[in-house]
């Protein structure tokens, strides 16, 4: 059975983080959506690999205008995924390619750790057994622009695709707790346990 458990929330929520962990610790594969995003970004602006991806993931650089474009690396993405690939392949491109990779890829747990889009889950949900959109929500987020937002799932007409709520106040339990959580609700819902 593939389980891809779909990490959503504001910047600060703690998703990465958690989402990171979880694979971790169950031995799963940590991925996001925009991992080819950057690279074509990359490309499309013509910069080096390797100095993009290291300012498009830092926390601080990806806000901080890049005197190399005279954009912040968080607009080059958000450019290159409205203006340029979008438009030309599709909504859920970024999706169907998170999805084929899962589909390729002998393991049987997913965590993508950047989901905000309903275009990027579809063709995942089509891909796997089960999904599980973690919707985190936390006291100490900071707001940036960012054009993913909080997923809704009333009338998505995937059955294997649950949603659940997550209040990471940071006191209610240590990123251990979260993990064996998680993996409980996976085992329910994949009927396992």
């Amino acid at each position: 059975m593939k389980v891809a458990i779909i990490m959503n929330g504001l910047a600060g929520s703690g998703k990465d983080y958690l989402g990171a962990r979880f694979a971790e610790r169950e031995h799963g594969l940590h991925m996001e959506f925009k991992q080819h995003l950057r690279l074509d970004t990359a490309r499309h602006y013509d910069v080096d690999i390797g100095e993009f991806l290291y300012r498009a993931k830092d926390a601080d650089l990806k806000d901080s205008v890049w005197d190399l474009t005279g954009e912040t690396p968080r607009n080059m993405l958000i450019h290159v995924s409205q203006n340029v690939v979008r438009p030309r392949f599709g909504l859920d491109y970024y999706g169907g390619l998170a999805a084929r990779d899962m589909m390729r890829i002998e393991k049987s747990l997913f965590v993508v750790t950047d989901g905000g889009f309903l275009s990027e889950l579809e063709p995942v949900s089509k891909a796997v057994d089960l999904v599980i959109v973690v919707r985190l929500t936390s006291d100490t987020y900071r707001y940036v622009y960012d054009s993913r937002g909080l997923l809704d799932l009333d009338g998505y007409p995937y059955s294997n695709t649950h949603l659940v709520q997550w209040h990471n106040d940071k006191t209610s339990g240590s990123a251990e707790s979260f993990c064996r959580r998680l993996k409980n609700l996976v085992i329910d819902l994949a009927g396992i346990g």
